[in-house]
Parts: structure tokens; sequence; C-alpha cells
């Protein structure tokens, strides 16, 4: 978080800047198994075979006065 003043043109104003992120170093994060993938007899028994999200950045902006 980042908070700039900016009081020069009224006092109390600020413009605040953030930056979030989520899965920084982009690992895999693997999902559980789905009920399908169960049935001992299926050939993806106890396999993941789906990832969740990959990296994401979210950056917000705000003024207040």
């Amino acid at each position: 978080i980042k908070r700039v003043p900016l009081n020069r043109f009224r006092e109390g104003m600020r413009l605040v800047l953030r930056a979030d992120f989520y899965n920084l170093f982009n690992r895999v994060n693997f999902n559980k198994p789905s009920a399908t993938n169960i049935n001992i007899n299926s050939t993806t028994f106890g396999q993941a075979t789906s990832a969740g999200a990959g990296r994401i950045i979210q950056l917000v902006g705000r003024f207040e006065f």
C-alpha cells in the first residue's frame, strides 16, 4: 500500500495505491480428484485432472477527500 498526500490541492486529500498478488510465483495448485476419478476401474483413478487459477494481480487506486 502506498499513500500519496495531495495537500497542494486541498488539505486532507490523498491517493491510495494498492497491489494484491495471488499465486505470485505461479505454482500449480491441483484440485481434488472429482467423483468420476474415485471409481477403481477408471483410467484416471486418483489423478487430479484440473488445476486452480494461475497468477492473478489486482491493482487498486482510491482517491480520498
